[in-house]
C-alpha cells in the first residue's frame, strides 16, 4: 500500500516505481502536492503553507505536518503552488489491453495505455495478462489514483506522466543519441521500418503511438541507472 502516514485525512503516500524524480505525495482535504524526497522541495500541487513549512523541515517534522496541516483558518493566503494542479480523475473505464480512458476532472477524456507502469513492477504482476484482474480497478475517492481489489495503486500524476505527448523531430533525434541506437536499432526498438526512423529525424510528423513507445524507451533506461 502506498500511504506511509495517515492521521484522519492526511495522508502522505509513496507509490511503487513512481515516476522520476523520487518524490512522495502529500494528500488532504484542502489538496495534494508532490514534495522531491532528495531536498523536500514543493514540485507540483497546492498545499497550506503550514503544512508545506513544517513538511519541508525533514521527515523527523512529519508527525507535526499531519497533525497542525488541517487546523485554523483556510483563506487563500494561507496557501502556496507550484508546478500546476494536480491531476484529478473523475471517471475511468478499462478499455483493449493496458489502456484506460480517462475523464480527467476539467472535462478531459484521454485514452492512456499504462502499460509502461504495469509491466515494470512486481506489485502489478496479477494485473498481467489477466483483463478481469487488470478491469477491476476503480477511481479512489479523491480522484488521486486507480486502486484494484488486491491493493495495488496508480497514482493519477503518474497516469498523466504516461498520457500520449507530442514528439517533435528534435526530441526524436535527442532520444536516440540518448538511446545511443543508430537507424537500425532504434527500427528493431520500435517495431517499425528504417527509412521511417530517418524520416522522424527529419521533418515527418511523429505518431502517437511511435511517440509514446520512445518515450518509454528513454524511462527504462533511466530506470536501468
Amino acid at each position: 500500500m502506498p500511504t506511509i502516514a495517515e492521521l484522519g485525512s492526511i495522508q502522505i503516500r509513496i507509490y511503487p516505481r513512481d515516476h522520476r524524480p523520487p518524490h512522495f505525495h502529500i494528500s488532504t482535504t484542502y489538496g495534494e502536492a508532490v514534495m522531491l524526497i532528495a531536498d523536500l522541495s514543493l514540485v507540483k500541487g497546492r498545499l497550506r503553507k503550514l503544512t508545506f513549512g513544517l513538511c519541508s523541515n525533514g521527515p523527523e517534522r512529519t508527525g507535526d505536518c499531519l497533525r497542525m496541516s488541517g487546523a485554523g483558518k483556510t483563506d487563500e493566503d494561507d496557501f502556496v503552488e507550484a508546478g500546476g494542479p494536480m491531476p484529478v480523475i473523475r471517471r475511468a473505464e478499462p478499455e483493449v489491453g493496458y489502456v484506460i480512458r480517462v475523464e480527467w476532472d476539467d472535462g478531459r477524456e484521454e485514452l492512456i495505455d499504462v502499460a509502461p507502469a504495469i509491466l515494470s513492477h512486481r506489485a502489478f504482476v496479477a494485473l498481467r495478462n489477466n483483463s478481469a484482474a487488470f478491469s477491476a480497478f476503480k477511481v479512489r475517492d479523491r480522484g488521486d489514483s486507480l486502486v484494484w481489489p488486491d491493493g495495488q495503486e496508480l497514482s493519477a500524476d503518474w497516469i498523466q506522466e504516461l498520457a500520449p505527448r507530442e514528439l517533435d523531430n528534435e526530441e526524436f533525434r535527442e532520444a536516440m543519441a540518448q538511446l545511443r541506437l543508430s537507424l537500425d536499432g532504434m527500427a528493431a526498438r520500435l517495431g517499425i521500418a528504417r527509412r521511417l526512423v530517418a524520416d522522424y529525424r527529419k521533418d515527418r510528423p511523429i505518431p502517437k503511438t511511435v511517440a509514446l513507445a520512445t518515450r518509454y524507451l528513454l524511462e527504462h533506461q533511466q530506470r536501468a541507472g
